[in-house]
């Protein structure tokens, strides 16, 4: 092939792929595949391991049972949003839209910012609605839609006047706040990540335990977590209302960057980092006896009952399992409940009480908890929510019409043209009733 031929073919190659991209059709399509795969991430479960899926999608070999932990994990729709096929279809998508905007949507802006003046009736053939009146002066129908807030421009004896241009420029908005919205997605699943911490109270932490992070990443290694303290609201009812983190940014000198106090809906923002109030739990006792006055730190274990969970511990003196007390404790509401080795009830301590159990004393000086902090850094969320406020504001603003009159004395005569984008009828409607004062001729 020579080299010219190959230019042209390659020309043309360009050429139909820019009218497939900026065929609004094809970016309909690409979205309701986008839109398809979506639903495969909400109905299965995402990020969990190899032996949930190997559980709970197993392989049978049945024809019917298409969608087993293979398929899964061979289309990545253990993790639908961040799969690379998945990534690419939004970029195609934001291609669509963006060739879509520059090829379609803003030259159509430019013709409408023209004057443009008819001067025959001809020119009139391809206009909605056309009127002829008796010859009379064109300053009472300029003062008619002057009224009406029309942009009136005069040339000789043509007027040209529209109203309504925004209607005209919302859809290219309406393509640009999309755009935006992916660039937001995009952002997130590259740069973004998440992870859960169990921290105990006082206690430092730097974010270890990732649960998904995007390709491009990176972990702050310099900024660590400081749980200053934690607590819970109970209601009269006993039940927990709510439960606080009082919790500190601490820089790599030990410096405190910010402290929030931050609870169930109420999280703590740092620059692109979010901290949310998930869960909390019990992991022990700090507890003394009264004899040599050694702390002791006993480990409580979380169990599941009817009436909620409860944590369990053993307390013993000296290794003597006939003097051993089992600890039941219900929450931080400073209730102990002691417990013999049989399992016999014996009484309620209350956090920092003295009692003796076979002449020996001990105190119980707090109840450890621990709270369930998890961190999302997404760069994206500005984006997508700006996005979405231009999304909406230009889609309310898309349905103002845009309408255009012409104006024109020929052969004695007055002759006027109206169009509109939007809602026709209505508008020939409200063209007539304007011009009803006006003598018509038929």
């Amino acid at each position: 092939m020579k080299k010219k031929d190959l230019k042209t073919y390659t020309d043309k190659v360009y050429k139909k792929i820019l009218l497939l991209l900026s065929d609004l059709r094809f970016a309909i399509f690409i979205l309701l595949i986008i839109a398809g795969f979506s639903i495969f991430g909400t109905i299965i479960e995402q990020n969990q391991s190899l032996a949930f899926y190997k559980e709970n999608y197993p392989d049978s070999g049945k024809f019917f049972e298409v969608l087993n932990w293979k398929i899964i994990k061979f289309f990545i729709l253990d993790d639908v949003y961040k799969s690379w096929w998945y990534l690419n279809l939004l970029v195609l998508l934001g291609l669509s839209l963006t060739t879509c905007s520059f090829t379609q949507q803003l030259p159509m802006l430019k013709i409408s910012k023209h004057w443009r003046f008819l001067y025959r009736k001809q020119q009139l053939r391809k206009i909605d609605l056309k009127i002829k009146i008796k010859d009379i002066d064109l300053s009472e129908i300029v003062y008619i839609f002057n009224r009406e807030t029309y942009n009136i421009f005069q040339q000789g004896n043509s007027i040209y006047s529209y109203k309504g241009i925004i209607g005209r420029i919302a859809p290219i908005f309406v393509h640009i706040s999309i755009i935006q919205i992916f660039i937001g997605a995009l952002l997130g699943a590259l740069i973004g990540y998440g992870g859960q911490e169990m921290i105990p109270k006082t206690e430092s932490f730097h974010l270890q335990n990732i649960l998904e992070a995007g390709y491009f990443s990176k972990i702050p290694i310099k900024t660590s977590l400081r749980v200053n303290n934690f607590w819970i609201d109970y209601t009269k009812s006993e039940t927990i209302n709510q439960f606080y983190t009082d919790i500190s940014l601490v820089n790599n000198k030990g410096e405190e960057i910010k402290r929030k106090i931050i609870s169930v809906n109420n999280p703590m923002h740092y620059k692109d980092i979010t901290l949310y109030q998930s869960d909390w739990d019990i992991i022990g006792l700090r507890g003394k006896s009264v004899e040599n006055e050694k702390e002791v730190l006993y480990q409580a274990k979380k169990i599941k009952t009817p009436g909620g969970n409860r944590w369990i511990s053993t307390l013993k003196f000296n290794n003597d399992v006939s003097s051993s007390k089992n600890i039941l404790i219900k929450g931080l509401k400073k209730e102990i409940y002691l417990y013999d080795e049989k399992g016999e009830y014996l009484k309620k301590v209350v956090e920092g009480e003295n009692f003796e159990f076979k002449g020996k004393g001990f105190l119980f000086n707090e109840i450890l908890p621990a709270t369930g902090i998890d961190i999302k850094s997404d760069p994206g969320i500005p984006f997508v929510y700006l996005g979405f406020v231009l999304l909406i504001t230009s889609t309310i603003l898309s349905f103002i019409s845009y309408s255009r009159l012409w104006i024109f004395r020929a052969n004695n005569k007055i002759y006027i043209g109206g169009s509109s984008n939007r809602a026709k009828i209505s508008f020939e409607r409200y063209f007539l009733k304007k011009l009803g004062g006006l003598k018509i001729d038929e």
